[in-house]
């Protein structure tokens, strides 16, 4: 009789300390929310300040001619920053590059940069890993005899459906106090794959396994990515990250 006043008496006082804490406080649940939504930030590694997204032009009329894999990454990208309350010119703004020159203004290149696109196509790219080699520690990009990357030893070049990309967050070489996301594949299709990647909300869970492995101390990463596609170079299959 006793142990049964007992547990009556424990069942009582645990719905009445529940019931005690409900509706729950709205600082609690905005707190609730507000670390939620840190927590899913930082597995993007978006740097603090405005955002520069520079993708690249095909040709002179720089907007007009940005190929369908390469925009199909600046839209994964802008919507992932317009989910985290980003607003285009506050917050981010696209700024094209020159197919022939590297024409960015001295105050765009030392800011937060995601760069899309790589250094075949985006001179931009192309001047910081020439004046920059020791940025990419692990990754080496050659584009000649034919576009590769080399991956601790191993080289990998585009064949059968199977493209390779970098997903890359560093320390922006012109100003340490910012960041450079690097975002681009052997072809386009694999530029398209790094976008889905780093920003799509899909590959969550895969972006915060690469980074508990690969992650340095001060928030960078650096990533081979295998990019698998369908037959006529529309659709990705599969995105995967090499050596996790």
């Amino acid at each position: 009789m006793e142990l049964t006043a007992i547990l009556i008496g424990f069942a009582l006082g645990f719905v009445a300390s529940y019931l005690s804490q409900w509706p729950v406080p709205p600082k609690v649940l905005w707190y609730r929310y507000r670390s939620g939504k840190i927590r899913e930030r930082n597995c993007f590694n978006l740097p603090k300040g405005k955002i520069y997204i520079i993708p690249s032009s095909s040709s002179a009329d720089l907007s007009i001619y940005v190929s369908q894999n390469a925009m199909a990454c600046v839209q994964a990208v802008t919507k992932m920053l317009a989910k985290f309350g980003y607003r285009e010119g506050d917050n981010f703004e696209l700024v094209f590059q020159y197919p022939d020159q590297d024409k960015v203004s001295e105050e765009v290149r030392t800011e937060n940069l995601i760069l899309i696109c790589g250094p075949k196509t985006n001179k931009l790219v192309d001047s910081i890993l020439r004046d920059f080699p020791e940025l990419l520690s692990s990754v080496e990009v050659e584009l000649a005899p034919v576009p590769t990357l080399i991956y601790k030893g191993t080289r990998y070049v585009y064949a059968n459906n199977r493209d390779w990309a970098l997903m890359a967050v560093k320390r922006n070489p012109y100003n340490p106090r910012r960041k450079i996301i690097l975002l681009f594949g052997l072809r386009s299709i694999g530029t398209k794959g790094a976008g889905s990647f780093y920003a799509n909300i899909g590959w969550a869970q895969a972006r915060a396994s690469v980074a508990e492995r690969l992650e340095t101390r001060s928030g960078e990463i650096e990533v081979l990515l295998r990019i698998d596609h369908t037959d006529n170079y529309r659709t990705i299959t599969t995105v995967s990250a090499v050596g996790t």
